[in-house]
């Protein structure tokens, strides 16, 4: 098993697989590439909402009470105050929560120097 602790995200590669992933499985592409190369149980992504409250988890996987879906996609809302979520987005840093399951590291992506997505 590799280092996990020493692995590299090869940039050109991942942005390679999300290129010639179709548009609807661009994320889920992503998600998988970062899960595998960091090891990852889950990896999330999250795009922020226009009203600034919340994060909005957009997927393909089970659905969710709290989640609107259309056919297959699936889209839940995360709020954003008091949260993990909310710390890492608004001071634009790496947060990391650690439990007795692993811990869960919550990182903010901009889009030309806008918060725009967090992962988790």
């Amino acid at each position: 098993m590799a280092d996990r602790r020493r692995a590299q995200l090869d940039l050109a590669e991942l942005l390679m697989a999300v290129e010639n992933a179709p548009p609807v499985a661009a994320a889920d592409v992503l998600g998988e590439h970062l899960a595998e190369t960091f090891g990852a149980s889950k990896v999330s992504l999250l795009v922020a909402d226009l009203s600034g409250r919340a994060l909005i988890r957009l997927g393909h996987a089970t659905r969710h009470e709290d989640a609107r879906t259309q056919g297959r996609e699936t889209a839940e809302r995360v709020p954003l105050t008091g949260t993990s979520h909310g710390v890492a987005l608004a001071s634009q840093s790496v947060v990391v929560d650690g439990g007795v399951k692993g811990s869960r590291v919550f990182a903010p992506v901009t889009n030309r120097g806008r918060p725009s997505a967090c992962s988790s």
